[in-house]
């Protein structure tokens, strides 16, 4: 529905608690001590598409309950069951920073259009697991190796049941690239083609 620099996220509390450009481990240990570990996308009719970046109808969304839409802040408050006030107080200093295109509160480098034309709109965020960091090592030729590095024969891997590829953290899109990187390399070691 957004890209980054058009949201704020905020707690159950309708406050801020990260910069909304942090990396994505850095984000999700911030949502996780959040109240329920969930936070919401807030966002304005400026940057609503019909359609979002899932190729899904907004509207439909809405009337589904997996985004929440009202006129004013404080009617998104109620429907997310947080203070009103903290919301508009949140969104108000929000703005303030894009206009001083200075974030004092987060650091946050990547903002500069404010909230508040509406309707205005609210998508819930939880962590979940759509990408391993850990498993199998494996060499240049997709081979798994031991723990003393050696190939075992017959044994190839790709994807996310291999470890270390990516170190701690992964870039948006990266993984695709892994996979079809590493998947033609297992496939070729595997049938001898070099």
């Amino acid at each position: 529905m957004s890209g980054l620099d058009d949201v704020i996220d905020v707690n159950k509390n309708g406050e801020r608690f990260v910069k909304e450009d942090a990396r994505r481990d850095e984000f999700v240990a911030a949502i996780k001590k959040q109240p329920g570990a969930v936070c919401y996308d807030i966002n304005d009719a400026s940057i609503v598409k019909e359609f979002n970046s899932f190729n899904e109808n907004v509207e439909t969304l809405v009337k589904l309950g997996r985004i929440y839409k009202s006129d004013t802040l404080a009617g998104l408050a109620k429907q997310l069951g947080m203070p009103a006030e903290n919301l508009e107080k949140t969104v108000a200093e929000y703005n303030k920073m894009v206009e001083a295109k200075s974030d004092t509160k987060f650091g946050r480098k990547l903002f500069d259009q404010k909230i508040e034309k509406a309707p205005f709109y609210a998508t819930p965020r939880a962590p979940s697991i759509h990408h391993t960091m850990g498993g199998l090592e494996i060499n240049t030729k997709a081979q798994v190796v031991d723990v003393l590095g050696n190939p075992i024969p017959g044994l190839y891997a790709a994807g996310e049941v291999t470890g270390g590829i990516h170190g701690s953290n992964r870039l948006g899109g990266n993984a695709t690239a892994d996979v079809l990187t590493f998947g033609r390399i297992a496939a070729k070691s595997a049938l001898g083609i070099k």
